[in-house]
């Protein structure tokens, strides 16, 4: 099983693929404890979900279908960080980034 894209914000929202065999009798997507909601399976090979939210770092994603829950893969929350230059009595946000978490 793969996901793509395989990182992204910490913020729900992004539309991902989860792609294998036999996922078109998909009961379940999750992102380690947290439902992905609303899932479409394409076809026998791929599911199309929205990320929940979720914390920095690495998560498992698992598919759950009638022959039970498949290995996880892992899918990457990247954690935001401003940029920041001081003027006057607090600093000024310049531009923000993502950073890939430490494996």
């Amino acid at each position: 099983m793969g996901v793509a894209p395989q990182l992204g914000p910490l913020a729900n929202g992004d539309a991902v693929k989860v792609t294998g065999i036999g996922l078109s009798d998909a009961t379940d997507v999750r992102f380690g404890t947290v439902c992905a909601g609303h899932f479409t399976a394409g076809s026998d090979t791929r599911i199309e979900f929205t990320v929940p939210a979720g914390s920095a770092g690495n998560t498992p994603v698992t598919v759950t279908t009638a022959g039970g829950t498949g290995d996880a893969v892992s899918y990457a929350y990247l954690l935001s960080v401003i940029a920041v230059t001081p003027g006057g009595s607090s600093p000024a946000m310049t531009c923000t980034r993502a950073l890939p978490p430490h494996l």
